[in-house]
Parts: structure tokens; sequence; C-alpha cells
């Protein structure tokens, strides 16, 4: 036994009764942040798709239509690249991993029955599952919510450079295209 099933084990019916209601509001509050953590990732990555979508036929349009402007085509082009990366980590933000979930399944009581396991220990050691769950669903969250800031951040980081370096171009270009009088003399 553990720490957690030795000191249960000795607590009154209705301190474990307890303790497990509020191990399962944090198990159902848990689940409630996940979904809406995947709703999110999946929210953002449909944005992603759109605006590398509109960014990608302009750039292509620039590259094959507009050859004075190649440098903003390609510009174009590692932006999308950035957005598609940016993409990948939100799609892995949402993607299923292994969470727990309040309850126990029937079957997981047959030991006990069969043992005729004190009631008190039965409970004890329902409450170190529902512990290793919690446990085990924060790395989950923390996971996903350090994913879908890295996706953030490359999104808003390629968009950002690209604008950059876009306007850097286009005062280069400006400039060489600049006609300079010559004095009179």
């Amino acid at each position: 036994m553990s720490e957690i099933t030795d000191t249960f084990a000795t607590a009154e019916d209705g301190t474990l009764d307890l303790i497990k209601r509020e191990a399962d509001a944090y198990l159902g509050a848990q689940l409630t942040v996940a979904l809406a953590g995947n709703q999110r990732a999946m929210t953002f990555f449909g944005f992603l798709a759109t605006a590398a979508s509109v960014i990608a036929t302009a750039s292509v349009t620039v590259l094959v239509t507009k050859p004075d402007f190649l440098p903003f085509g390609i510009i174009g082009l590692a932006v999308v690249a950035g957005l598609l990366a940016a993409m990948v980590l939100a799609n892995l933000s949402a993607m299923p991993d292994a969470f727990s979930y309040v309850g126990n399944t029937p079957a997981g009581w047959v030991a006990d029955v069969k043992g005729k396991k004190p009631l008190g220990l039965s409970k004890a050691e329902a409450l170190e599952d529902s512990a290793e769950c919690i446990t085990a669903n924060r790395a989950v969250l923390e996971r996903a919510a350090k994913l879908i800031r890295w996706a953030m951040w490359t999104a808003w980081g390629s968009i950002s450079l690209g604008a950059l370096v876009s306007l850097v171009t286009l005062g280069q270009i400006m400039d060489a295209s600049a006609v300079v009088p010559t004095p009179p003399g």
C-alpha cells in the first residue's frame, strides 16, 4: 500500500466520501479544460489553414504573373511554411491522449468483492487511483498547453517576420527605383 492508501484507510467513512466527491469534481473539471483546449486548438488550426491557403494562393499568383515582385512571393511562401509548422503544433495539441475520467468500471471491483476487502480500504485505494489520475491528467494538459502556446508563437512570429522582411524589401525596391536628380552644372 502507498502513503495515500495507508492514510485514508483509517479515515472516517464520511471523510472518504467527501474526498471522493472532491476528487471526482477535480477530474470532471480537468476533462472540461481538456475539451476546451482541444476546441481552441482545432479552431486555431482552422484559422491557420485558411490564412495559409490565402497567402499561398497570393504568393504563387505573384510568382507566376509578376516576376518583378519575386521577393514578395518568396516571403509569402516562407510565411506559409511558418503557418504550416504552427498547424502541426496545434494539431499535436489536440491529438487524442491518455486521459482519466471520473468513476471506475464495475469489473475493477471484482477482486475487492471476492477478497472481502474492507470498504474503507477499497475507498482508500479508489482515492489513491483518483490522485494518480489527476496527476496523469495534469501532465497531459500541460503538454497540450505548451504545444498550443508554441503554435501561437510560431504563427505570430511567421507573420511578423514576413511583414518586417516585406517592409524592408519594399524600402530597398523604392530606394533602388528612386530617381536622383543631377545638379545643374
